[in-house]
């Protein structure tokens, strides 16, 4: 979890809280984004903030939040194009389980997220 933790920035508490399968499912997405290619994968919205909308019934865990992220790199066309396919077959895969799944992804240069969103 430590690994998951740092490359996702998503605080231990955070993460601590998140049914288990959601966890796994991060993993997976670092997994697609430990290219050399990637400076850092965010974790924005409800996920970072843990108000990840779920429920649990008898058929098991039911996510109805998306996951958004932003993917900080040097070439964000060539990357999205690079991990385009293994985003749609785990998006497909999770989907599957939980039909309101979704994965939201704003790929972007160092240089455009730190004029973005880094106030000095």
């Amino acid at each position: 979890m430590q690994k998951l933790e740092q490359s996702l920035l998503i605080p231990v508490k955070i993460l601590e809280s998140t049914p288990t399968q959601v966890v796994k499912m991060l993993g997976e997405v670092f997994d697609i984004f430990s290219a050399e290619e990637t400076i850092s994968t965010i974790v924005t919205g409800s996920t970072a903030r843990g108000e990840l909308s779920f429920y649990e019934d008898k058929n098991g865990l039911a996510l109805r939040s998306d996951i958004e992220l932003y993917v900080v790199c040097e070439k964000p066309t060539k990357l999205r194009k690079k991990v385009a396919e293994q985003l749609n077959k785990l998006e497909m895969k999770y989907s599957s389980i939980w039909p309101e799944f979704h994965i939201d992804i704003a790929y972007m240069t160092l240089r455009r997220f730190m004029a973005r969103y880094i106030r000095f």
